[in-house]
């Protein structure tokens, strides 16, 4: 699990600043990404969460960024 509090996010996220935790269930290209599944994602957050995909991949570079004011994963 990772809790993210920030103003970056990615594509398809509601507008303004993110209060949210998400599942890292996997990781790809020699640890360079990181698998999401998102529990607010296919509009189950509401809504505005309709364009969140339920799982998606991002870098372990903005994965640091997106967790970066509360620092931790587990």
């Amino acid at each position: 699990m990772a809790n993210v509090v920030s103003g970056w996010r990615p594509p398809g996220y509601p507008s303004g600043t993110i209060y949210h935790y998400v599942a890292i269930v996997g990781y790809a290209d020699d640890g360079d990404t990181a698998v999401i599944g998102d529990p607010a994602g296919g509009g189950a957050g509401g809504g505005s969460w309709s364009n969140v995909p339920q799982q998606y991949s991002i870098s372990t570079y903005d994965l640091g960024t997106w967790i970066g004011e509360k620092a931790y994963a587990a």
